[in-house]
């Protein structure tokens, strides 16, 4: 009694572990029929490293970015610090001529009160 394709798909499916594991010719066989739909240990860690070396140069890029723009925003601080005690000492600048106004508003003051 000849055996039908499912008992020896069955079969197959039974036995083929153990041969995978223990025959050499079935694991050549194997490696042989799947290497068109799978890429090798060398390739895969060769497409592994080049994934990492990229990750890596993403974050090597990204670090030499933020720290630039870090740069960036200390000389712009610096630059608003600089501005803010330009602007303190015209602020000062300017009080002082208020207060030099102001004396010689009085001294006029004063000036006419005595021509009067």
């Amino acid at each position: 009694m000849p055996l039908e394709r499912e008992q020896i798909r069955a079969l197959i499916l039974q036995e083929l572990p153990a041969l995978i594991e223990t025959d050499p010719e079935v694991q050549r066989l194997i490696l042989q029929l799947t290497q068109k739909y799978f890429a090798g240990r060398s390739e895969t860690e060769s497409r592994f490293d080049r994934v990492l070396e990229e990750l890596r140069q993403m974050r090597e890029e990204q670090t030499r970015r933020w720290e630039e723009q870090a740069q960036r925003w200390a000389e712009q601080a610096q630059r608003w610090e600089e501005q803010d005690r330009r602007w303190q000492e015209q602020a000062q600048q300017w009080e002082e001529q208020n207060r030099r106004w102001e004396e010689q508003a009085q001294r006029w003051a004063e000036q006419t009160q005595r021509w009067e």
